[in-house]
């Protein structure tokens, strides 16, 4: 009867603590919004979660938040993302303008601020303007996107999704 209780022990420990936890990238969401999750992908490399306010639906909002966590550090740094969404931008658009908002320094934890702004997808037929954060953490590469429907991004809505996406929190969950 001990050994049963201890295997049991053992096995239910096993389950509990040694599932590994996901270290993730937290944020303090603006308060003009409640969102919902429009949709959620998880693979061995990569998952993705994309959000929109709970008052506009899928076809017609006019905002959109992703967040993606890349879980190869070695493949997915945040050189390697910057330049490979940039590159993508530019096959994929008639035009627009890339600004380079901040990078990280010497000594600090890798990150990039950057906008695309003035975006004409070639296979549709509105404009938008994109803010992205990439963070490097201690286990993954964490991509944070916010998306509106508009030409360009104002200097109020840069500075206030800068300040969220800077004061977001690495957890492990």
């Amino acid at each position: 009867m001990k050994k049963i209780i201890f295997v049991f022990v053992v096995l239910f420990g096993q389950m509990f603590f040694g599932q590994e936890k996901k270290e993730v990238l937290k944020i303090d969401w603006p308060k003009e919004h409640e969102w919902k999750v429009e949709n959620k992908e998880e693979n061995s490399e990569v998952d993705v979660i994309e959000a929109v306010p709970l008052q506009e639906g899928k076809e017609n909002r006019n905002i959109v938040f992703i967040y993606t966590r890349f879980k190869n550090l070695e493949l997915y740094n945040v050189e390697f993302l910057k330049n490979f969404f940039i590159k993508a931008f530019k096959e994929d658009v008639l035009k627009g303008k890339i600004t380079i908002l901040g990078e990280s320094k010497n000594g600090e934890r890798e990150w990039v601020l950057y906008k695309v702004e003035n975006v004409n997808y070639i296979e549709e037929d509105n404009q938008s303007a994109v803010l992205y954060y990439i963070l490097q953490g201690d286990k993954n590469t964490h991509v944070f996107s916010i998306e509106v429907k508009e030409k360009s991004l104002s200097e109020e809505f840069v500075k206030k999704w800068s300040k969220v996406f800077k004061e977001g929190r690495l957890v492990n969950e």
